[in-house]
């Protein structure tokens, strides 16, 4: 049986049971446990399934790395709500950092151009900033992603050697009140999570869309979030359950 015969299989079987483990699929396909591996590695590289121990799960579309594009125009009301609250958060003389979700991406939109700092390894908002005259914008550098239009890896998380960052401004794919905060994409996940042990203060910037999510890679505890603006009223059982913890939750309705 060909490789992309085998995908179409193991695709149909996810579309059945929404998981399957290695030992079953290896019988089922007549073939080893490390050619299934390498074919479940493969699909999980196309965004087809995430990989789980002794096997893996249908992706949903929450757990996978959806293009910056469609990101922009998902839930635009409520991240607009988000960012005029956020806004409020900075001051001059401020080094601020915007990650690469298109939440901050509606927060840069709304920066007055005053003496503030801004270090993002979002395209899209250095693009945004760029005829600013008082703001100092700052980009990280690192490995291009061209579908989420960020940069990551050593070099990007490099910045926290560089520069005290006092204010982070971050979105995530999945918030889940047990876990935490998770993305789809592991080098963001990776500088989020460098970012988060050094700076003073971490905003989380989330739409109800993310409440009760997991996507594949758990980055943060909630304990590290300063506070958590999102368009959820406070007698939503979600926003309860994190005030419940000690989260300051502002409502930007």
């Amino acid at each position: 049986m060909l490789a992309t015969q085998r995908h179409t299989a193991i695709l149909d079987v996810l579309q059945k049971q929404q998981s399957v483990k290695v030992t079953q699929l290896s019988r089922q396909l007549s073939v080893t446990e490390e050619t299934i591996r390498r074919d479940l590695e493969r699909l999980e590289a196309d965004g087809k399934l995430i990989r789980e121990h002794g096997g893996a799960t249908m992706a949903s579309r929450e757990q996978l790395e959806i293009p910056f594009l469609q990101r922009k125009v998902s839930q635009v009301k409520e991240k607009n709500l988000i960012a005029v609250e956020a806004v409020v958060r900075i001051a001059p003389g401020d080094t601020i950092f915007l990650d690469a979700s298109t939440s901050c991406y509606q927060l840069a939109k709304h920066l007055p151009d005053i003496d503030i700092i801004v270090i993002t390894n979002s395209l899209p908002i250095l693009s945004l900033l760029a005829e600013m005259n008082n703001i100092k914008v700052i980009c990280t550098g690192g490995i291009l992603d061209t579908a989420s239009k960020c940069m990551t890896g050593p070099i990007a998380s490099k910045v926290t050697d560089h520069y005290h960052i006092n204010k982070l401004f971050i979105s995530s794919k999945g918030i889940d009140i047990k876990r935490g905060l998770s993305e789809a994409n592991e080098g963001e996940a990776i500088l989020k999570q460098d970012l988060m042990a050094l700076v003073d203060a971490v905003f989380l910037l989330v739409d109800h869309s993310k409440y009760n999510r997991k996507s594949k890679i758990f980055f943060s505890k909630l304990s590290l979030v300063t506070e958590v603006i999102t368009t959820g009223k406070q007698e939503d059982e979600f926003v309860m359950a994190l005030m419940e913890q000690g989260i300051a939750v502002r409502s930007a309705n």
